[in-house]
């Protein structure tokens, strides 16, 4: 009965904090890896390209890639983010600066 779907909504509504909660976490992660690793002019211009990118060839990588565009745009971004960091890391490591 009603006891049900109120156990119901307050698990969904508490799962759904704790994934808002976890996202959040994330992205203040990300955002500091950002401001850390890749807040420069190259940055910018792959953000702009990858973007160009998406909005004239979306309904060409739509049909060769069954994905989302936004996704793709976000999936792009980190791949970027991943390897800025693994070259600063590497460098580091080495000696330069």
């Amino acid at each position: 009965g009603i006891i049900n779907w109120l156990i119901r909504i307050l698990i969904c509504g508490g799962c759904l904090v704790g994934v808002g909660i976890l996202l959040a976490f994330i992205e203040i992660k990300i955002a500091g890896l950002y401001k850390k690793y890749c807040w420069d002019m190259i940055t910018i211009m792959v953000i702009l390209v990858s973007m160009a990118i998406a909005i004239y060839f979306g309904d060409w990588i739509k049909e060769v890639l069954p994905i989302n565009l936004l996704f793709l745009l976000l999936f792009v971004q980190l791949v970027y983010v991943g390897i800025r960091w693994y070259v600063k890391g590497w460098r580091e490591t080495r000696g330069y600066h």
